[in-house]
């Protein structure tokens, strides 16, 4: 069987200051995955988050548009880093360029 490499993936969402302590995470496809592992550190670059999820759960088995999932872990207000792995039977990608940070604010509710 030929590996099928596979690319980075490209951060949308979360980014910037935002009100929601449960955020949606977007990113774009990787052709060939067939499952992504979420990494989000706090601001102490403590991990918090550390979750795979199959490219069905997140809505692009098909390695095509926006890949997107809802962690049930709640966040403290705090800056956060965040990335993303395409993974497949043959190993695992790249990992996402440069984290994407987001401040969670929930004073301004």
């Amino acid at each position: 069987m030929t590996p099928n490499p596979l690319g980075k993936a490209t951060l949308i969402s979360p980014s910037g200051t935002i009100t929601d302590n449960t955020p949606t995470y977007t990113w774009n496809a990787v052709k060939n995955a067939t499952r992504y592992r979420l990494w989000v550190n706090d601001s102490t670059a403590e991990n918090v988050i550390d979750q795979s999820y199959t490219a069905d759960a997140v809505n692009c088995g098909d390695g095509t548009g926006e890949c997107a999932v809802t962690p049930e872990t709640v966040l403290a207000d705090d800056t956060f880093e965040w990335w993303i792995q395409a993974q497949n039977d043959s190993g695992d990608g790249p990992w996402s360029d440069d984290g994407m940070f987001f401040t969670v604010d929930t004073s301004s509710e």
